[in-house]
């Protein structure tokens, strides 16, 4: 879904708990193990599969988001008027 909705391939990494794996590069960066995170994420993390976006859904997507943006321009002033009164 993200692929299509962003028109961009996804990549999966090795790392299924992104989060908790960020912070245990940065501390391995942080303790000198590695120069930078850079080089950090370059040696441990690896692309293990890739999603690629279908054009018929990324068209779909594409004017199912105009039709949002034209309902947000016509219901701005409303959703200010209901956040006044919330």
């Amino acid at each position: 879904v993200l692929a299509d909705i962003f028109g961009v391939r996804v990549d999966m990494v090795n790392a299924t708990e992104g989060p908790a794996f960020g912070a245990a590069i940065m501390s391995a960066v942080g303790y000198g193990i590695f120069k930078d995170v850079e080089e950090a994420c370059s040696i441990l993390i690896k692309v293990t599969d890739s999603v690629y976006p279908i054009g018929e859904n990324v068209s779909k997507y594409n004017e199912i988001y105009a039709i949002y943006k034209d309902l947000y321009y016509l219901l701005k002033n409303t959703f200010k008027r209901i956040s006044k009164n919330s």
